[in-house]
């Protein structure tokens, strides 16, 4: 891992750590069995990494095609080792498929592909997961691996592209690798030269633009929209006339009662113009029959 930092000092302890490994069966199997009783060397990890969006937890195994994401990591059914030597590094990166992995003599550059980070200035883009109670504790950036073989960390995706560590640099090509075209995800390997199967894994991530609001369609109208907007507009109709039928229906009403009322006034009025008009023409009558009367001859003996 060559854009790993390490401190002053580390080249002494890797030294003493490669002379006693030499002792026994050899640099690369000697790191396993220093570990314990690791899988074979052709096996892959069966260690799991849930991958959720630092501030919306929602987002699961995504990352923003726009902007740096944060996420948070969060691993089980890791080796863990107490004081063991190392611990695994934890990398966002591109892996070739089937055999990538170191255990299976995949190397980086080649057959898996990891982000640089500054190791004067860390970005946050590659993390070191020690063992618990390791010698190299103290460099560890991601935690620890539990006991229980869990682990919790954040860590930063630059982006959907990036320059790996085997291009980055002045001697690099600057060759650059695009997650939009090939699959990306956290890569997990053993740290500090030590070549552990159990603990490597890959988990892929996805990349979509977060600023893209989803803007939602507009439901089509139907039968019922329609039927429920007629309706709507009758109750306002029947609202707005509703008053002013009241109104002329008590107007109507009152209209009606007087009416019988005014027919016997009429008839009232009427009896009483003939009443006076008979007894008119009785008076003139008489007054007739008595000029008559003596106006007649006397009748002669």
């Amino acid at each position: 891992m060559n854009a790993i930092a390490h401190r002053p000092g580390r080249r002494a302890v890797r030294a003493a750590a490669s002379a006693a490994l030499a002792l026994g069966l050899g640099l690369a199997l000697a790191g396993v069995g220093a570990l314990g009783a690791a899988a074979p060397a052709s096996a892959v990890g069966t260690g799991t990494v849930a991958i959720s969006v630092v501030g919306d937890p929602a987002r699961v195994g995504v990352a923003d095609t726009a902007a740096p994401t944060r996420v948070t990591l969060q691993g089980s059914g890791f080796q863990s080792i107490e004081g063991g030597f190392g611990g695994m590094y934890v990398l966002f990166g591109w892996v070739a498929g089937p055999g990538w992995e170191p255990s299976a003599g995949g190397e980086s550059g080649s057959t898996y592909r990891y982000v640089a980070d500054d190791p004067n200035a860390p970005a946050g883009y590659q993390l070191f997961v020690p063992f618990p109670g390791s010698s190299t504790a103290a460099e560890g950036n991601g935690g620890t691996i539990a006991a229980d073989g869990t682990w919790t960390a954040e860590l930063t995706i630059a982006g959907p592209t990036f320059t790996p560590v085997d291009a980055a640099g002045a001697g690099g090509s600057g060759e650059v690798v695009d997650c939009r075209e090939v699959q990306c995800g956290i890569v997990t390997i053993g740290a500090h030269g030590v070549v552990n199967p159990s603990n490597e894994t890959f988990t892929p991530i996805a990349f979509e633009d977060f600023s893209a609001a989803a803007t939602p369609e507009a439901p089509e109208p139907t039968a019922d929209a329609d039927t429920a907007a007629a309706d709507a507009a009758d109750a306002d109709a029947d609202a707005t006339t509703a008053p002013t039928a009241a109104a002329s229906s008590t107007a109507g009403d009152g209209g009606a009662a007087w009416v019988p009322w005014a027919i016997v006034a009429g008839v009232v009025v009427i009896g009483a113009g003939t009443t006076v008009l008979v007894v008119r023409r009785r008076r003139a009558a008489a007054v007739e029959a008595g000029a008559a009367a003596t106006e007649a001859p006397t009748p002669r003996d």
